[in-house]
């Protein structure tokens, strides 16, 4: 980029110009902290040729990420090292906008959570269970984006495998009867009505099984199949019932997903955002099973686990933190 041109009649010697720089640098601080990661915006950053520099550790990183995709790999450290200016900050703008595109091309999502500001005695549990639900409650963007992939594809997992537990005439049974006449096969047991109530079933967890369906095919899938929404919810959370433990990590991964599922099937999002307000009612043997904010982040990385979105956890700056007067 050409320097531009400014009146130098009135600056400082160059002697003066290194003391003041020494003695900045004396002080401890990381003067690129406020220079280079803190100016501009991400778009501006994306700009610059930096990448051009750190197209090998992009590519690392990206590979790395995409190993824990597969979910096959341990939580490990991965520190980005270099010297202050080099282009650490930049790098992280250029990955998180290069996550952001996989994820809207190709459907890899990845929950990437910059720990910012992490304040002295705050428990590092609470905030990253903080960092990752709060995004989705602000309802916009591409946290909103992510919540609808994650609660469609999680929907449609339980609701497929709900509905395959049921008998042919327990499935036959979800389909209001239409007028006298459907009434009266129904209840003489015509064979071709249970066989059309049949086909129509497996057409909708033929839905379920899609690659990723959205809260918008579920809903679809259960009005072509003539299913009342509010039925179909009933059997998933019915199914959760039965299946999930009764401990705490349990009841918080039944509560955490049959929200989602209320949030897919009957639009309505206030039951998922109360929960995570702390507006709920848990049974003793929850409130005495533990940390409860353990137990919903448990329930959160794991569900993102078995959707295969990796959770990024990235420390911009550690150098700040290193160099803080406390232990912690």
């Amino acid at each position: 980029m050409p320097i531009p041109q400014t009146d130098t009649s009135a600056a400082p010697p160059d002697k003066e110009l290194r003391a003041d720089a020494l003695k900045e640098l004396r002080l401890g601080a990381n003067p690129f902290s406020m220079v280079v990661a803190a100016v501009g915006t991400t778009a501006e950053a994306l700009q610059s040729d930096v990448r051009r520099h750190t197209d090998n550790q992009l590519n690392d990183l990206c590979k790395i990420i995409q190993s824990y995709r597969q979910g096959k790999t341990d939580t490990r450290i991965h520190p980005v090292l270099g010297e202050p200016g080099t282009g650490k900050t930049h790098l992280l703008y250029v990955l998180r906008a290069e996550l952001r595109d996989r994820a809207r091309t190709a459907g890899e999502e990845t929950m990437l959570v910059v720990v910012e500001h992490l304040a002295t005695g705050m428990d590092p549990i609470d905030y990253l269970l903080w960092m990752i639900t709060n995004s989705f409650l602000a309802s916009k963007g591409d946290a909103e984006r992510m919540l609808q992939v994650i609660a469609g594809r999680l929907t449609g997992k339980l609701l497929a495998e709900s509905l395959r537990r049921l008998t042919l005439n327990q499935q036959a049974e979800l389909i209001p009867t239409k007028g006298l006449w459907q009434g009266l096969k129904r209840t003489f047991g015509s064979a071709s009505l249970a066989q059309q109530r049949t086909e129509a079933l497996g057409k909708l967890i033929e839905v379920c099984d899609g690659d990723s369906p959205t809260p918008f095919d579920l809903r679809q899938g259960c009005q072509d199949s003539e299913i009342p929404r509010q039925t179909a919810l009933r059997v998933l959370t019915e199914h959760l019932d039965r299946t999930e433990p009764k401990n705490a990590v349990g009841w918080f991964r039944k509560e955490l997903y049959g929200r989602l599922a209320q949030f897919v099937l009957l639009e309505n999002r206030e039951p998922f955002e109360d929960f995570h307000n702390g507006a709920y009612d848990a049974p003793v043997y929850v409130k005495e099973g533990g940390n409860l904010s353990r137990c919903l982040l448990d329930a959160w990385l794991e569900l993102l686990g078995k959707l295969h979105v990796p959770v990024v956890v990235v420390f911009d700056q550690l150098e700040d933190y290193l160099r803080a007067p406390t232990k912690e």
